[in-house]
Formats: structure tokens, sequence, C-alpha cells
């Protein structure tokens, strides 16, 4: 037997899960599953959770390193409905607020919790912009390799600039 969303009416015998059911998996290990409609309209998510604090999102080909997933395997007039709930979804994952808020000292977890925000939300927009203009005027390829570059640099000066994740030596 297998785990499946319900919306996805499966003929075949499974387990059928909704947005926010839990499956134990053991004393410390429990997966959440999350309705995140984009890549297909009955998408699921699931986060694992390690004594009850989330350890990893499998996120099914709706989420990966420098792409989302495609909107138009359902179909033309899908696509365009598809990418406006995959934006939706994709917000759902603003939760690494915590994982921010887990790394950041007590005297200044606000501030970095409000660059983080900050940062995210104009990497939203010039994200956005550059990818269109990028398309426009080269070729959507170019976009999209434009935008992946972006996104690996943003991570390259975090791990130089985040000082605090970094191991500290033994004293």
């Amino acid at each position: 037997m297998f785990v499946a969303p319900t919306a996805s009416r499966l003929a075949a015998p499974h387990h059928a899960i909704d947005d926010g059911d839990r499956l134990t998996l053991t004393d410390s290990l429990a997966l959440e599953a999350l309705a995140t409609p984009g890549h297909t309209p009955d998408h699921h998510a699931y986060l694992l959770h390690r004594d009850g604090r989330p350890a990893a999102l499998f996120s099914r080909g709706s989420l990966m390193v420098g792409t989302i997933g495609r909107t138009d395997l359902c179909g033309p007039e899908l696509t365009e409905p598809l990418a406006h709930q995959m934006f939706h979804s994709l917000r759902r994952f603003d939760d690494l607020l915590a994982a921010v808020s887990d790394v950041a000292h007590l005297s200044w977890r606000a501030r970095s919790v409000g660059i983080y925000r900050l940062w995210s939300d104009a990497g939203f927009a010039v994200g956005a912009l550059l990818a269109g203009i990028l398309a426009d005027l080269v070729s959507p390829t170019a976009a999209i390799w434009a935008v992946a570059a972006l996104t690996a640099g943003s991570g390259l000066v975090v791990l130089v600039r985040m000082y605090e994740t970094h191991p500290h030596p033994t004293r």
C-alpha cells in the first residue's frame, strides 16, 4: 500500500491523505502532507519531522535546485491557473524563517529575519523581472540560466558572509 493525496482519486488501493495529515513513521519521525497544487492540481509535498522539528522537505518535482516543476503537463488550459497555484504553494515554504531564527542569536534574531524577508521578497521581484526581460530579449533558456546563476551566487554570498553558521573552533 502507498500514500497518495485524496484529490488524486486513484483506483488502486492506497492510504489517502489530505493537507496537514501526519503519518508517524517511528517514535521520532513523522511525515506531514502539504497540499502544494501547481505542478499538478492534486500535488503534495511532504515535510519530514524529526523529534517534532522540520528536518527535510520532499517536494516531488515541484521545487528543485534552480527551478520549479512544469505547470503545462495537464494541458494548455490549466497552464496559467497552475502557475498561479504554484506561486502560492511555494510561498508556503516561507517557513524557512524558522531556520533563520534557529541560527540567529537572540540579540539580532529580529534583524536577521527582517533582512531575510527583504532579500527573499526582493529576489522574487528582481528574478521575475530579469527572467521576463531576458526571455523576451534573448531566449527562455538564457532567462533560466541567469536566474540559476543568481541563485547560486546568492548561495555563495550566504556561505561566505553568514559567519554565524560556520563551525566554531573548539577552545
